[in-house]
């Protein structure tokens, strides 16, 4: 489910909405860096470990992943509430009682979701799913939200 977004992103225009400076500023906090890049006093970024860590390294590495979804979703709502734009892991566009949806991710869902609109005036049953969130992959969200479909339509740019 990988988009290769080139031709779309370099070829394509679309118009986009800026906040002001002022309030990014006011929602985004100070820039610091704990460990700032400095040749006179060079650091190792990014050293795994032992082998013998790795294997408990790796499911600390899983158990914090999942539990950053619940830090990801209160900072979608901060940004929602200061900015009016709210985000959640699946995007559903005109799924409820769609047979067939379609399921994307990354700047292909606008283009998609033109299709469902030409589809739907034209008597088709269809809806997308826009993936906003891989990980963690929202599991539970897309299940809920394919339950009533009887088709999904994974669109892949990548092949």
């Amino acid at each position: 489910m990988v988009h290769l977004d080139g031709f779309h992103l370099t070829h394509v225009i679309e118009p986009v909405s800026f906040p002001e400076q002022s309030e990014v500023d006011k929602f985004l906090p100070p820039n610091q860096y704990p460990l700032p890049l400095d040749p006179s006093k060079p650091v190792t970024m990014g050293d795994f470990g032992p082998p013998y860590i790795y294997t408990e390294t790796k499911k600390l590495q899983e158990v914090n992943l999942e539990a950053s979804k619940k830090v990801i979703l209160e900072c979608w709502k901060e940004f929602g509430d200061s900015f009016k734009r709210y985000y959640s892991p699946v995007e559903c566009y005109h799924c409820e009682g769609a047979k067939v949806l379609l399921l994307t991710m990354g700047s292909f869902s606008e283009t998609a979701m033109d299709a469902i609109d030409k589809m739907r005036k034209g008597g088709k049953n269809v809806g997308l799913l826009r993936l906003r969130l891989w990980r963690p992959f929202p599991f539970e969200e897309i299940r809920n939200a394919v339950k009533d479909a009887e088709v999904l339509i994974v669109l892949d740019r990548a092949l």
